[in-house]
């Protein structure tokens, strides 16, 4: 999917429209759509005037900055002609070097203007920390200002991707991880004995991912007891210490929540994600919030080839729950929903066949969706990053769904975070 809304990106970038003019040979950003330099690259020794001006979607943007003098000394890492062009504009400026940073970083760099071409390793290394020294030189109004302007042209071309984080969804009463850990070791401590009461209820009873039949002339406890041990001493009291630890604490880290999870799901082992989901959804009322329809009216299908239309192209989400997939489909958009099930990338469709879909949604922790209809295939076939051990997997290896988004969508394409305090201790 990603390879695939990557070609239809560049198949718009190669019929820009004519308030553009694109030349993907000196792009630092060809793979993405097509608002990367948008003025391109002018023969050696050209001179330009003193105040220029750049088209994008009919808008205007006048700078005293020679952008192409500011290109030419990313690119031959001149820092005496950079400082001087950030004092001329530091807006502009700090604009050129988030393309840069990501056109090094995605390797499409036109590396033959470079006097002493290096690695894109170290070229982007060192394009990071000229950022750095250059926002220290300023205050944060117009650092503030340079990142909007990126974000606005990025929304503006159909390249912007949003990352949700856990706030979204607590804005409309989701629990937050610690809340959502110490539920998760209640149910764990609680678990044996509503499989009891639900075998006393029906003569079918399931149990990490196998579906168990009661004769009617079985006793629902020795029927329980026959296939699931009761919990040891042990696990019992470190069960009950961890979650009365938890709620006690005012002050605890990512890694203390990622063990206690890896308790409870000693106990419940595939069941866990049926767990999460009856935590989230059925022991609560959830609210509307304003948040989550002003991201659809950020989502559009897009244009036709030759055509820009501002749009979110991507949302990667680090929230389990659908709330973002269920006000799309009120608002009649159809999506695909990008997930990992058992080591591989899964891929799911939301809303009308017959449309096109209007954007990817990443969920990279995993997905518990509300309703049962979204999955074609077991729930405990989805991978969540939810325990020590699934948070090892899932960020310990290059391969996995997690890293490949993080690696590509979070290089190739300007990104909103929201709803996160980006204060997390794991990387």
């Amino acid at each position: 999917m990603v390879s695939v809304l990557q070609n239809e990106r560049n198949r718009q970038l190669a019929h820009s429209g004519p308030h553009i003019e694109v030349h993907p040979e000196h792009s630092l950003r060809t793979s993405t759509r097509v608002w990367s330099w948008v003025v391109p690259w002018p023969p050696p020794g050209k001179k330009l005037p003193a105040v220029m001006t750049t088209h994008l979607e009919g808008r205007v943007m006048s700078t005293c900055v020679d952008v192409y003098d500011l290109r030419r000394g990313l690119l031959k890492r001149d820092e005496d002609l950079i400082s001087k062009l950030f004092t001329l504009d530091p807006v502009i400026t700090l604009r050129e070097l988030d393309y840069a940073m990501r056109g090094s970083g995605i390797q499409q760099v036109p590396w033959a203007w470079m006097e002493e071409p290096i690695p894109p390793v170290r070229h982007t290394q060192w394009l990071v920390e000229l950022d750095r020294r250059l926002r220290r030189r300023i205050g944060w109004a117009q650092q503030r200002a340079a990142d909007l302007h990126v974000l606005r042209e990025a929304y503006r071309a159909g390249d912007l991707s949003l990352v949700l984080g856990a706030a979204v969804s607590m804005a409309a009463k989701m629990p937050g991880w610690k809340d959502l850990v110490v539920g998760i070791l209640d149910l764990a401590l609680s678990y044996r004995q509503r499989l009891i009461e639900r075998a006393q209820r029906s003569s079918v009873v399931s149990h990490k991912g196998k579906i168990y039949l009661r004769d009617d002339s079985q006793d629902p406890e020795c029927f329980v007891d026959e296939r699931i041990p009761p919990l040891t001493s042990d696990l019992q009291s470190l069960l009950e210490k961890t979650r009365e630890a938890l709620k006690r604490s005012e002050n605890y880290d990512d890694q203390l929540l990622l063990e206690a999870a890896e308790v409870a799901q000693q106990v419940l082992g595939e069941d866990l994600i049926a767990e999460v989901r009856g935590f989230e959804y059925q022991s609560r009322t959830l609210y509307r919030t304003k948040v989550h329809p002003a991201i659809t009216r950020m989502i559009h299908l897009p244009g036709h080839p030759g055509t820009l239309t501002p749009r979110v192209w991507s949302i990667v989400t680090c929230n389990f729950d659908d709330l973002v997939e269920q006000t799309l489909r009120k608002a009649g958009h159809s999506f695909t929903v990008q997930l990992s099930r058992k080591g591989e990338m899964g891929g799911l469709w939301g809303g009308d066949r017959a449309q096109p879909s209007a954007v990817d949604i990443l969920h990279v922790h995993g997905f518990a969706p509300n309703s049962s209809e979204w999955l074609t295939f077991p729930f405990w076939e989805t991978d969540l990053v939810f325990t020590a051990r699934q948070y090892e997997i899932q960020y310990g290896s290059d391969s996995t769904f997690t890293r490949k988004v993080h690696e590509s969508f979070l290089v190739n394409s300007p990104v909103l975070i929201i709803g996160s305090s980006l204060t997390d201790s794991t990387p």
